[in-house]
C-alpha cells in the first residue's frame, strides 16, 4: 500500500485527533499546544492544510500545530532515532491491503516493541540534543556510544540524563558574542 497525502490526511484526522483528545489534558487544566512534526515526505499535508484545520476546529481542538522538519536538519526526530526501524521491520512482515490494516498492524508493532528499549531511544535523543549543541547547531557531529545495554544489564542504566555543562556553555557562547 502506498502512502499518498489524501490517506495520510485521512488517517489524522479519523484516527490522531480523537486519540489525542481522547488521552489529552484533564478538563479545567489548562491545554498545552502540541506539535505535530513530520519530514518532508511529498505525502504529508501542507502546515496550513485547509481540510486538517477544518478537521481541527470541528473537533474544538485547536492547540495542534503543524510543523515540517527543514530538510538536512540535525536529526531531533524521535522516532527516526530508533523506534521506526523496529517498526519497519516488523511491517515488512504484514502486507497492508487499507489504512485500517496498516494502522493495526502499527498498533500490534508498538505493542510488541519492548518498551524498555523505548528509554534506549529517548537516551540517544538526549545525546543527540548534547552534541548538537556542543557544535552550535550543526549536524556533523559524532554520536558517542554510551554502552546502553551493558549499563541497562547491570541495572544502572538512566531514565534520562541532563545536558553535561560543556554543552550548555558551548550553546550559550554564540549569544554572549
Amino acid at each position: 500500500m502506498t502512502m499518498k497525502r489524501p490517506l495520510y490526511r485521512r488517517m489524522l484526522i479519523e484516527n490522531l485527533i480523537p486519540s489525542i483528545i481522547a488521552k489529552g489534558p484533564v478538563r479545567g487544566r489548562q491545554e498545552r499546544s502540541l506539535i505535530l512534526q513530520q519530514d518532508g515526505a511529498t505525502s504529508h499535508i501542507k502546515e496550513d492544510d485547509a481540510q486538517f484545520r477544518a478537521a481541527l476546529e470541528a473537533a474544538n481542538f485547536n492547540n495542534l500545530k503543524v510543523l515540517t522538519q527543514p530538510a538536512n536538519s540535525p536529526d531531533l526526530n524521535v522516532l527516526d532515532l530508533g523506534f521506526f526501524n523496529a517498526l519497519q521491520g516488523y511491517n515488512n512482515t504484514v502486507q497492508a491491503e487499507n489504512s485500517e490494516t496498516l494502522i493495526k498492524s502499527v498498533q500490534a508493532s508498538f505493542q510488541a516493541y519492548p518498551h524498555h528499549k523505548l528509554n534506549r531511544v529517548f537516551l540517544t535523543l538526549q545525546s543527540v540534543m548534547n552534541e548538537i549543541i556542543d557544535i552550535y547547531g550543526d549536524n556533523d557531529y559524532k554520536l558517542p556510544h554510551m554502552g546502553k545495554e551493558k549499563m541497562e544489564r547491570e541495572g544502572t542504566l538512566p531514565v534520562s540524563f541532563g545536558s553535561h555543562g560543556r554543552g550548555v556553555f558551548a550553546g550559550l557562547q554564540p549569544i554572549d558574542d
